[in-house]
């Protein structure tokens, strides 16, 4: 007498659950990094914005009072842009070559917390001169 099978055993369900519950961590991790990558993203924006901003007023300041404005070392005021968005964020004016150089060279190094606790900053470099 032939014994018909029906449905699937207890292992097999067993080793179909773990394939499935392995797929389903390697999704959930994929999209964990890329939620990740996104908010860095979102924050690399924000400062570049930032920055960006400080740089048009400091293009705008004429040249004989721009170190006066803004010496060098010196932290740009959350007010000037309108307030930063990012934790723990500054920014900081730079003058690599000295503040008497023509061409001066500007520099604004943005400098923040990140959501995971990380130090983060970005660079973003002009030149001026007193010449047209």
């Amino acid at each position: 007498m032939k014994m018909s099978r029906k449905g699937f055993t207890l292992i097999e369900l067993m080793i179909v659950s773990s394939v499935y519950i392995g797929i389903i961590v390697a999704i959930w991790g994929v999209l964990l990094g890329a939620l990740n990558h996104a908010a860095m993203a979102r924050e690399i924006t924000v400062a570049t914005d930032d920055l960006k901003d400080v740089m048009e007023r400091i293009r705008s300041v004429p040249f004989p009072d721009l170190t006066a404005e803004y010496p060098h070392n010196s932290t740009v005021s959350a007010s000037e842009i309108g307030g930063f968005i990012l934790q723990d964020e500054s920014i900081t004016v730079r003058y690599p070559q000295g503040t008497g150089a023509d061409p001066l060279e500007v520099s604004l190094e943005a400098t923040w917390t990140s959501k995971n606790g990380r130090t983060v900053s970005r660079i973003i470099k002009t030149i001026r001169t007193r010449r047209l």
